[in-house]
């Protein structure tokens, strides 16, 4: 499609001759594994407080954890059934106890994205995802009337991309706050059609209790 291949821009394969996702798995230290990345693939092209991601080449990074939050999170985005929804990306490998991911490389998304891919601007986007959370959250569930809930169903209903995040926010208890800023989002092809895709959807209110919540 034309939108997508207007945006793309190819890069120089990352890894060199002697990365391997075999040895990787033999490192025992999570600064092991960092620096066994950090030799092979360069300098990361993103890095958290729990993860560090690096490119392996023009189709796949790696999203190495950097401490047991980031295994956690690892476990999450690595559980099955979310690689049946077409906004979240393509697991390939998995590391032994969760401590990698390879994954999907998509594009970085910009706002412009959310109106051709779901029908709606991004900033409708982050306003109806509020309301999808405080059904589950009961955070500002007294700021939204009825005729909110029923017009976030009918969109959920009207725009199957839309409700699938929805779906997934309510089923996996998901906080809005990682899903309304656009640097987590990407931009993927699905059936030769734009289709905008979540990036770190690792946090859960499980795992935000566990190890972040103070």
């Amino acid at each position: 499609m034309i939108y997508l291949t207007e945006k793309i821009g190819r890069i120089t394969e990352a890894a060199d001759n002697m990365f391997n996702l075999n040895e990787l798995n033999q490192i025992p230290t999570f600064s092991g594994r960092v620096k066994y990345c950090t030799e092979h693939l360069g300098k990361p092209i993103g890095r958290g407080s729990s993860r560090v991601v690096f490119q392996i080449d023009d189709n796949r990074v790696l999203k190495l954890a950097a401490n047991a939050k980031g295994v956690a999170q690892n476990r999450v985005e690595s559980e099955w059934y979310k690689q049946n929804y077409d906004f979240i990306p393509k697991n390939y490998n998995i590391g032994n106890d969760c401590t990698w991911i390879d994954c999907e490389f998509v594009l970085p998304a910009v706002k412009k994205d959310f109106k051709v891919c779901l029908g709606m601007s991004f900033e409708e986007f982050c306003a109806n995802l509020r309301i999808v959370e405080s059904q589950y959250r009961r955070y500002g569930y007294g700021a939204y009337s009825q005729k909110d809930y029923d017009s976030v169903y009918e969109l959920a209903e009207e725009l199957p991309l839309f409700g699938e995040i929805a779906d997934y926010m309510v089923n996996g208890q998901i906080p809005a706050g990682d899903m309304t800023r656009i640097a987590n989002w990407g931009l993927a092809q699905r059936n030769g059609q734009p289709v905008v895709v979540l990036l770190d959807h690792g946090l859960t209110m499980d795992v935000w209790n566990e190890y972040y919540k103070k």
